[in-house]
This record gives structure tokens, sequence and C-alpha cells, in this order.
């Protein structure tokens, strides 16, 4: 419920299916006349009650109007909310700051480097996470258990487009820490970073894996495609239940095994 009336109010601050939000309000306010009216003239009450109902169930199919005409919108080619979509690239993806903004209880992030969130989403994750939204962040850690680079290292940065991306993932894990070391207790309970040595196929974000509504995204590694040309998909759980459990189960798996750098203390 509070996620459509979340979305109810995106609609309205951004001005779609205003005829069908105020067709709605309209029900209610007749539906609620009609009933003062009869108990204060003494009106027929069976009449009123029939009249009311018809009006109200009108209000609710204008109402379902606006939920159905966004799943055409949304379901069309290109198009950033339908989950279970392919998409070119990420011009046609909602921003993860959206994301992180709009899911309600917890987001999973498996990536190569994190530029995005590194640079630009740390000061939205410390809100959230004061809030009580719980981040984990999984990072490649391009130094095995000796202290010398993964030999696969240069190659996933060809790749995937970073022919330095050992220094820029050096440089990110410490940056990480450093933020996590100066967030409030509060905070750092909510936030969670790990490093993995497994060789990286692919980005990942798992949001809200408790939910009915939990998706995951796929962002395969292409061989020197741009981040930003990068084909991807989502999966919803409610829409392949059994894809969806086994992406989730991998990554958690992978996750559960990654080291422990920044989480939150006991």
């Amino acid at each position: 419920m509070s996620r459509r009336v979340h979305r109810a109010f995106q609609d309205l601050r951004q001005r779609r299916y205003v005829d069908a939000y105020v067709a709605w309000l309209v029900a209610i306010l007749v539906v609620i006349i009609n009933v003062v009216t009869t108990f204060v003239t003494n009106s027929d009450k069976l009449t009123a009650l029939v009249m009311s109902t018809i009006v109200l169930l009108l209000g609710i199919i204008a109402l379902a109007t606006a939920e159905i005409r966004r799943d055409l919108e949304d379901g069309g080619p290109g198009s950033p909310r339908r989950v279970w979509r392919f998409f070119a690239g990420r011009a046609e993806l909602s921003p993860v700051r959206e994301r992180i903004e709009s899911s309600s209880r917890e987001m999973y992030i498996f990536g190569a480097q994190l530029g995005q969130i590194v640079h630009d989403a740390l000061p939205l994750i410390e809100r959230r996470a004061h809030e009580g939204y719980k981040i984990s962040l999984a990072l490649v850690n391009p130094i095995d258990s000796g202290g010398q680079p993964v030999p696969w290292i240069a190659d996933i940065g060809v790749v995937t487009g970073f022919p330095n991306l050992d220094e820029t993932l050096r440089a990110n894990i410490r940056h990480l820490k450093l933020w996590h070391l100066g967030l409030q207790e509060r905070q750092r309970r909510n936030v969670f970073i790990r490093v993995f040595r497994a060789m990286p196929t692919a980005a990942v974000i798992i949001v809200d894996p408790g939910s009915a509504d939990g998706y995951v995204h796929v962002e395969p590694f292409l061989y020197r495609f741009s981040p930003a040309e990068r084909p991807s998909f989502w999966i919803r759980r409610i829409d392949a239940p059994v894809l969806y459990e086994t992406l989730l189960s991998n990554y958690l798996e992978l996750w559960n095994s990654a080291e422990v750098i920044s989480d939150p203390p006991s």
C-alpha cells in the first residue's frame, strides 16, 4: 500500500494520470456528501448505499486506469520501469540514486569498481542509512592473499574499459574504508562493505531481496563496451521466481564468502 501511495505522489508531482486521480477524489467526495446528506435528511438509506457503492466502484475503476496506463507505458521498449525488460544501455535506466531512493528496505551492489557510488551517492547512502535503510557494497579485491595483484585484473580492466582498474579499485576501497569510519554509529550499523577475489562477469544490484517486489539488475561485462553502452536486464521475483531465487542465492553466497572490510560494530 505504501508503495502505491508513493507512486501516486510521484505521478501527481510529474502531472501524470491527473484525470484518473481527480476522478477518484471526486468519487470519494460524492460518496461522503451522499452519506452525510442521507443522515441529515433521513433519506432512504438503502438507496443511498447502492448509489454510494456504484460511485465508489466507478472511482476505483478510474484509479485502476492509472495503474493500467503506467503498465502500458512502462512495458514499452526502452522503459526504465518494467523490471523484467531488457535495456540497451544505461541511458534507458533510472539512475542508481533513484533506485536507492525508491527501494524501501535494502540493497546489495556488486560491481567491478562502483565508481558511481563512490563519487556520487555516498551522501544519499548516509541519509538513508540514518533512516534505517541497509546497503551492502561488494568490490573486486585486486590483491591476492599473498599481497600481489590477482593475475586476471589487467584483463578485466581491458574488458570493462578501465585499463587502470587495479589502481581504481585500490583507491575506491581506501576511500570507502575512510568514509565508513567517519559515519555515525547508527549509519555504520546499516552500511556493509566487503571485497571478493572471484573474477567478476557482471555488475549486479539486488533491490529489496526480502520483498515480494524485489528485483535483480544484471549488467554483463562485454568486451570493450563502455559502462554506458552495456546492455542489461532486470528480473523481478514475481515474474521469474526460479531465476530470481537462483541469482539471489548465488550472489548472496558470493557476499557471504567475501572479505569483511567495513561491517557495522557488534
